[in-house]
C-alpha cells in the first residue's frame, strides 16, 4: 500500500512539473467537522484572465497523501466557481489538505474555508494562492506572527498549525516560540510523498497556554508552505496567518504599509477595530515607528530581541478618535514580521469576535505604471443574507491615477470608470459606488488598471448575516510594464559542496535592473556574478528593484555535506591471525612490556594475569567497577604464542584469546569465546573466595576442563552436581 502511494504521488508531481508556466497551491482546503459542532467547507474560485480557453489541472493532497487529481476548462476571461470541490471534484466526504492548480499560461485561483454551521451566515477565513516557486526551501524559515492559544473552552483563542509538504522527501522543523522569546513546543515533520499536516497548539506544546507568540517553520529538505489558523473560540471564527520570510523591504528604512486600519461603525450594528502584531527574529532590540501616512500622530515602540508585541487598537494607540479609518505606515529599524487583524467586537462589551488578518506592502513594491491588480469572487447583495463587498484604494506618495474595469462571472464586460487618489490617501467604498452604482452580480472580478503614480488596494467581502468580514490582497497580472518573456534565471556554480567552499551565483535577466540575492542582500545585475559560502543548506534568490517585484528568479539551493571522520583502520595482530580491533586505550600501552613469544607457558600466564589486573584496577579508578564493558587488551602489546603440544595441557586452555569481531559492541562471554580475560558486570557480580584470594568468576562458571586444582588457582571452575574425594567444588 505504501508503494501504490508513493508511485501516485510521484506521477501527481511528475504531472504538474511538465511544462506548466504556472504553478499554483491553495493550502487549507477542507470539508470537515470542527469543535463545538463546528463545519468548514471550502469554496474556490479560478478565472482566466486571457483572451483564449484554459485548461487547469487540480489536485488535492490531503492528510494520507494525494487524494485525486481533475482537470477544469475555463473559457476566455471565465470566473468559475467551485463549491465544496473536496466533495464535488474529488468525491471524498470529509478531508483537509491543499489544492495544487497548474496551467501553460497564468490564471488566477483564491479560496475560502468558513464555519457554515450557523444558519444565519458564515465565518469564513480567506485562502490566499501562493505560487509554487515561493514556497519555503531548504535553509529558509517562515515566520507565524499571530500565535494565541488557551486550553479553556468558550474563551479566548485556539490556534492551528498547519504545513504543506509539497516534495516528496520534505523535512520540516515546526516551533511554537512565546512573546519572551522561549521555545514551547516542537515537532519535526518528514514525508516520502506530498502530504498535508495539521495539528493543534495544544497537542504540541507541553503548556497550552500561550496568549502571545509566533510559529517558526524552518524547511531542513524540499519544499513547504505553512499557516496558522486562529479560530474563536465563542464565535467559531478564525483568521488566516501565513508563514512568510523576513526578507522586504529591500533596504533600510524598513518601511511598509497596511492599506486600512479601522476604528469605526459599520453596517448592520458592525463595530470594528484593528490590532497588529510585531515579531522580532533578530538577536538585537528593533525600534518601530507607526504613522499614519500624512497625519501627524506618531507612535514609537520598542520590540525586544525575539520578542512579539500587540497593539489592540491600531489608531487607538495614534490617538485618532472613535470613527476613523486611515492606512497605517510602519518603520523599523530592521526587518520584522508583521500582521494586523481587523475584527468585528460586539460594542456590548460581549465576548467573540469576527476577524480576518491582513499582510502589509513594503511601500517600495506599490503598483506603478501598466500593473493591473484584479479581484475575482466578488459580491454585492443587499439585505441581511448574502455577501457584500467594499473597496479600498490608497495612493503612494505622489498619488495615483487608475481605470476600473469589472466584469460577469462569464468575462462579459459590466462596467468601466476611473479614479484618482492623492498622495498618501485613503478611500473605502462599496464595489458598486465605485462604478456609478451599476448591479454587481455574483463572482464578479474587478481589474485595476494603474496608468501613472503608484498604489495599493484591498477588497472586503463581508457576510451580511454574521458581519464576518474575508480581506483581499489583490493578484498581480502580467502587463507590459514587466518583462513578460524569458524569466530571470539564477544559477549556482555548484549545488553540493563540502562547508566552507565558495560557491558562485550568476543571473541571466535580459532587460532588467540591478536586484539583490537573498539571504545577504547581495546587489546583482543581469549578467553577474556574486560569491558566496555557505555554512548550511541555503536556498538564494534573486529579487528585483522597483515598479515589478513579482519578477524574480525561481530559487537555487546549495547543499553543504559534511565529510564523515574516516573510520579507524582494523589490523590483525598475533600469531594464527586473532583480529584485534584499534580501539583501545594507548595509555596502556607502555605499562608493560609485550610478554615474549618463547617464555614458559606459565611465565605467560602470569604475565597475562598481570595484564588483566593492571586494567582492571584503571576501570575501577576511572570509570567505576560497573562500566567495563567496552575495555580490550592493549594492541600491540599482546603475542600469542603457541606452546608445545604437552606443555599446552598445563596451560589455561585459550587463555588471553580475544573475542572475535562481531557487530554488536558489548563483548561476548559465551564458554567458547573471551574466556579468563574478563568477566561480564553485574549486580554484585558473584564474587567468591578461592584460595584465599577474591576472584570475579564467570557468570555461567564455566571452566575449561574438569579436575582437581591448586590451592590459589584462579581458573574457573565448571559446578557438578556432585565431585569424588579431592576434587574442590564452588
Amino acid at each position: 500500500m505504501k508503494s501504490f502511494a508513493r508511485a501516485l504521488a510521484a506521477v501527481v508531481l511528475l504531472a504538474f512539473r511538465a511544462t506548466g508556466e504556472e504553478r499554483l497551491v491553495l493550502p487549507g482546503v477542507a470539508r470537515a467537522n470542527g469543535i463545538g459542532g463546528s463545519r468548514f467547507v471550502s469554496t474556490a474560485w479560478l478565472h482566466n484572465p486571457s483572451d483564449s480557453p484554459l485548461s487547469v489541472d487540480l489536485a488535492l493532497v490531503a492528510a494520507a497523501g494525494p487524494a485525486g487529481t481533475s482537470r477544469v476548462v475555463l473559457a476566455p476571461r471565465q470566473t468559475l466557481r467551485l463549491d465544496d470541490p473536496v466533495s464535488t471534484l474529488f468525491g471524498l466526504e470529509s478531508a483537509a489538505g491543499f489544492l495544487s492548480a497548474r496551467a501553460d499560461r497564468p490564471f488566477l485561483l483564491r479560496g475560502v474555508t468558513a464555519n457554515v454551521a450557523d444558519p444565519k451566515g458564515t465565518y469564513g477565513l480567506a485562502l490566499p494562492a501562493h505560487r509554487e516557486l515561493e514556497a519555503l526551501r531548504p535553509g529558509e524559515t517562515g515566520t507565524v506572527p499571530w500565535l494565541t492559544h488557551t486550553a479553556a473552552a468558550g474563551t479566548g483563542f485556539r490556534t492551528n498549525v498547519a504545513v504543506a509538504l509539497l516534495d516528496p522527501g520534505t523535512e520540516v522543523l515546526v516551533t511554537l516560540v512565546d512573546d519572551t522569546g522561549l521555545v514551547r513546543g516542537e515537532k519535526r515533520l518528514a514525508a516520502a510523498g506530498p502530504l498535508f499536516w495539521q495539528q493543534p497548539v495544544g497537542e504540541l506544546a507541553a503548556d497550552a497556554e500561550i496568549p502571545l507568540g509566533r510559529v517558526e517553520v524552518r524547511v531542513l529538505a524540499g519544499s513547504a508552505l505553512a499557516y496558522a489558523a486562529v479560530v474563536d473560540n465563542v464565535t467559531g471564527d478564525g483568521l488566516l496567518a501565513p508563514a512568510r520570510r523576513v526578507e522586504t523591504p529591500a533596504a533600510p528604512p524598513y518601511t511598509v504599509v497596511f492599506p486600512g486600519a479601522a476604528r469605526v461603525p459599520g453596517a448592520n450594528g458592525t463595530l470594528w477595530r484593528t490590532g497588529l502584531r510585531l515579531v522580532n527574529p533578530g538577536l538585537e532590540p528593533v525600534e518601530v515607528a507607526l504613522e499614519v501616512p500624512g497625519g501627524s500622530a506618531r507612535a514609537s515602540r520598542l520590540v525586544a530581541p525575539r520578542g512579539v508585541l500587540e497593539e489592540t487598537d491600531l489608531l487607538g494607540a495614534l490617538g485618532y478618535p472613535e470613527g476613523s479609518a486611515a492606512p497605517v505606515r510602519v518603520t523599523a529599524t530592521a526587518r520584522i514580521s508583521l500582521l494586523a487583524a481587523t475584527r468585528n467586537v460586539d460594542p456590548s462589551g460581549r465576548p467573540g469576535t469576527f476577524a480576518a488578518s491582513q499582510e502589509p506592502t513594503p511601500e517600495d513594491a506599490l503598483a506603478g505604471p501598466g500593473r493591473i491588480l484584479s479581484f475575482t469572487g466578488l459580491a454585492a447583495d443587499a439585505g441581511s443574507t448574502g455577501l457584500r463587498t467594499n473597496v479600498a484604494f490608497v495612493g503612494g506618495p505622489g498619488g495615483a491615477r487608475a481605470r476600473l474595469l469589472l466584469r460577469a462571472a462569464s468575462g462579459e464586460r459590466l462596467a468601466e470608470a476611473g479614479f484618482q487618489a492623492g498622495p498618501s490617501s485613503w478611500a473605502q467604498r462599496p464595489l458598486a459606488e465605485w462604478l456609478d452604482g451599476v448591479g454587481v452580480p455574483r463572482d464578479a472580478t474587478l481589474e485595476v488598471t494603474v496608468e501613472s503614480g503608484s498604489l495599493d488596494a484591498y477588497a472586503s467581502v463581508i457576510d451580511n448575516g454574521t458581519g464576518d468580514p474575508v480581506i483581499l490582497a489583490p493578484a498581480v497580472l502580467p502587463s507590459a510594464s514587466c518583462p513578460p518573456a524569458s524569466p530571470p534565471h539564477l544559477s549556482a556554480s555548484s549545488v553540493r559542496v563540502e562547508a566552507g567552499v565558495s560557491v558562485a551565483l550568476r543571473l541571466d535577466a535580459p532587460g532588467r535592473a540591478i536586484g539583490r540575492v537573498v539571504p545577504g542582500d547581495l546587489p546583482l545585475g543581469p549578467g553577474g556574478s556574486v560569491t558566496v559560502v555557505p555554512a548550511v543548506p541555503t536556498t538564494y534568490r534573486w529579487i528585483p528593484s522597483g515598479s515589478c517585484p513579482d519578477d524574480r528568479s525561481a530559487p537555487v539551493t546549495v547543499e553543504v555535506v559534511r565529510l564523515r571522520p574516516a573510520r579507524r583502520r582494523r589490523r590483525r595482530h598475533g600469531l594464527g591471525g586473532v583480529p584485534l580491533p584499534q580501539r583501545l586505550d594507548s595509555r596502556d600501552a607502555p605499562r608493560l612490556a609485550a610478554p615474549r613469544p618463547l617464555l614458559h607457558p606459565r611465565r605467560r600466564e602470569r604475565r597475562g594475569r598481570e595484564l588483566v589486573r593492571v586494567l582492571r584496577r584503571d576501570d575501577l579508578r576511572r570509570e567505576g567497577a560497573r562500566r567495563r564493558r567496552h575495555r580490550q587488551l592493549p594492541a600491540l602489546l599482546v603475542r600469542l604464542a603457541r606452546a608445545a603440544v604437552p606443555l599446552r595441557r598445563n596451560a589455561s586452555r585459550r587463555f588471553r584469546e580475544l573475542r572475535h569481531l562481531r557487530p554488536a559492541r558489548r563483548p561476548p562471554v559465551g564458554e567458547a569465546e573471551h574466556r579468563g580475560v574478563r568477566g561480564r558486570p553485574g549486580a554484585r557480580d558473584d564474587l567468591r573466595r578461592v584460595g584465599g584470594r577474591g576472584e570475579r568468576l564467570h557468570p555461567l562458571r564455566l571452566a575449561a576442563r574438569q579436575g582437581s586444582f591448586r590451592a590459589g588457582s584462579r581458573r574457573e571452575r565448571r559446578l557438578h552436581p556432585a565431585a569424588p574425594l579431592g576434587v574442590r567444588r564452588l
